[in-house]
């Protein structure tokens, strides 16, 4: 019984991490509109780094997340470091030639970006295991 309230109240907890967390992000998306507002900025000016942000932190968290079973393993991470970078790398390359992009565009790179990278996390780190 103990650990059942225990499940419940962890749940609980998560719950409103979760609604803080949406909260937050809802306070700064407005807090950063009314800003745009105020200083006749562009509506979609912003909204490229913020998307690659947040498409950048969604790929990432889940390729972690997702592959936990590597984290042990050493080439994981020497793999992962320079991913990160040229990810980090060309997106702002080709963010800073573009003038407004649609946030569906960064959905749909994140989802071919993340699958890609586990199908290629995933096969060079089974050839890695078999030399």
């Amino acid at each position: 019984m103990v650990q059942s309230k225990r499940t419940k109240w962890r749940r609980v907890g998560d719950f409103l991490a979760y609604c803080a967390i949406g909260i937050s992000i809802a306070l700064i998306a407005i807090t950063f509109g009314i800003h745009q507002a105020k200083t006749n900025q562009s509506p979609g000016l912003g909204t490229k780094w913020v998307g690659f942000s947040f498409m950048t932190l969604l790929v990432f968290v889940n390729v972690f997340r997702s592959r936990r079973s590597y984290w042990g393993v050493r080439a994981f991470w020497k793999a992962m470091i320079p991913i990160s970078i040229l990810h980090v790398g060309v997106g702002v390359v080709i963010l800073a030639h573009l003038g407004i992009v649609a946030l569906i565009n960064f959905v749909v790179a994140g989802l071919v970006e993340y699958f890609a990278l586990t199908a290629l996390l995933d096969e060079f780190l089974i050839r890695k295991q078999r030399d």
